[in-house]
């Protein structure tokens, strides 16, 4: 099932996505919402919301359900690693050299060049094999040694899950753990049941426990694992809405300003 999510707002309350209040809707062409519902409900989308100047405009399934996310997550990383980069205990600019950082198979003088900035800009040039990784992406992937660091941009994710498990490092903290308890508590994310697991099977969401987020480990490939997490739309709102508010919110400061902006990879 998709997940589908448009945030349309500057400042949202935290009682403002239980209801689709009519001032909101009267926003868009009524039409118009009935071709889009129409859409969702024909290419079997799960829920979706469209939030207008503080209000549901429009509203979709089960928009509580949490699912499984995918590529978001790596979204949901880079908001931790701008928190700790502003807070100067990361330094994006560290080599995997300087890091330790190696696999299993081993990591090439070449590839712990790469620098931790290109990890999480996915120009690594680390083609090693990665936990949670499709046939599709490994047909997909470079060979080994086939791009030095920093000169070509591919989807990785041996990337993404070396900069979870290096995160965990530099700040003793989780992704995981370090996402619920500094971004999702703080604002107010209600679809969550605060239960993380462990496991070693595939990601299919009928085998894994249905909790809010867990790590897959496959070490035969990786030493990483990969981190996954359950959200339900009006949470990802929540998040969305983090970022439109200059990683404000109640007035705190939650993701960290670094040069008079929201930090964030560049």
């Amino acid at each position: 099932m998709r997940l589908l999510l448009l945030t349309l707002t500057l400042t949202l309350s935290l009682t403002t996505l239980a209801a689709e209040p009519a001032a909101a809707a009267d926003a868009f062409d009524p039409q118009k919402l009935q071709i889009l519902r129409t859409y969702l409900q024909e290419h079997g989308s799960s829920s979706m919301l469209i939030v207008h100047k503080g209000e549901v405009a429009f509203s979709y399934g089960d928009v509580h359900k949490p699912h499984l996310i995918h590529s978001v997550r790596k979204a949901l990383l880079n908001s931790l690693y701008g928190m700790y980069v502003a807070k100067g205990v990361i330094d994006l600019d560290k080599t995997l050299a300087e890091l330790n950082i190696d696999d299993v198979h081993g990591l090439s003088e070449t590839e712990k060049s790469a620098t931790l900035r290109q990890l999480l800009q996915s120009r690594s040039g680390v083609y090693h094999p990665a936990t949670a990784e499709s046939a599709w992406m490994k047909q997909q992937k470079p060979p080994r040694g086939s791009h030095k660091p920093g000169e070509f941009h591919y989807y990785n994710n041996w990337d993404f899950n070396a900069a979870g498990a290096i995160f965990t490092r530099l700040t003793g903290k989780g992704v995981l753990e370090a996402f619920f308890s500094e971004i999702a508590e703080p604002i107010g994310m209600q679809d969550l049941s605060g239960k993380l697991s462990r496991t070693q099977v595939g990601v299919n969401d009928d085998e894994i426990p249905q909790v809010d987020g867990f790590y897959q480990f496959e070490p035969a490939k990786s030493q990483f694992p990969a981190y996954h997490m359950r959200l339900s739309a009006a949470d990802l709102a929540r998040y969305g809405q983090l970022y439109l508010q200059n990683g404000q919110w109640n007035g705190q400061q939650l993701v960290l300003k670094r040069n008079g902006s929201v930090s964030r990879l560049r």
